[in-house]
C-alpha cells in the first residue's frame, strides 16, 4: 500500500521478502540440526563482527554513497549475514 520505508533500513530496492528468501534458500542448502544451527549462527556472528571491525566493511555499510546496485542495497544484502 502506501508504507514508507527509509533507505537505511534495507536499501533502495531490497526489502524484507528478499531477506527472507535468501535466508530460506541458504537454510535449505545447509540443513543443520538445531544444536549445529545455533553453533553455526554464533560462529557466523563472531566472524561477521571481526570482518566488520578488521576491514572497511562497516564504513561501507554505514556511509558509502549509493552509486551502484550493491551500494544502493548494502543494508539488506549485508544484513542477511548479520
Amino acid at each position: 500500500a502506501d508504507y514508507h520505508e527509509h533507505a537505511s533500513e534495507y536499501g533502495v530496492h531490497w526489502n524484507f521478502f528478499f531477506t527472507l528468501s535468501v535466508i530460506s534458500i541458504v537454510g535449505s542448502i545447509l540443513p543443520l540440526t538445531a544444536s549445529r544451527a545455533a553453533a553455526a549462527a554464533l560462529l557466523m556472528s563472531v566472524v561477521y563482527q571481526v570482518i566488520l571491525r578488521a576491514t572497511s566493511l562497516q564504513e561501507f555499510i554505514l556511509e558509502a554513497p549509493r552509486v551502484d546496485l550493491l551500494s544502493a542495497n548494502r543494508e539488506g544484502v549485508f544484513g542477511c549475514v548479520g
